[in-house]
């Protein structure tokens, strides 16, 4: 007997592995499977001035595809060259401050 007018048949639900499985063979793309998008040219300047949460939008991909880019690219040379890029910004904008400071107290003087 099938389903009256207005009335549905339960739908049978799908866990999180079978939907998983399912999308398995269908070859979509996950940002890790080919075709690979290419490092850009400028990869790892843009990462080293921005990090990853400004290279996303720059690049508009996925995670995946940059995390891709950030093992082909050498990740603990990768890091190390962003941690040492925003040392040295600190250290600029700590030199402005001191000598805007030292500005003020000079006017404030004389």
């Amino acid at each position: 007997m099938g389903a009256r007018y207005g009335h549905k048949r339960p739908r049978s639900y799908k866990t999180a592995a079978k939907v998983r499985d399912g999308l398995a063979g269908l070859n979509l793309p996950d940002g890790t499977t080919r075709p690979y998008r290419p490092v850009p040219a400028d990869f790892r300047d843009a990462y080293i001035r921005m990090g990853w949460d400004g290279i996303d939008e720059y690049f508009g991909t996925n995670w995946r595809v940059i995390r891709r880019w950030i093992e082909l690219v050498g990740r603990d040379e990768l890091i190390a060259a962003r941690a040492a890029y925003v040392e040295e910004q600190r250290a600029i904008r700590r030199e402005r401050r001191n000598r805007l400071t030292a500005v003020k107290m000079a006017r404030a003087e004389g």
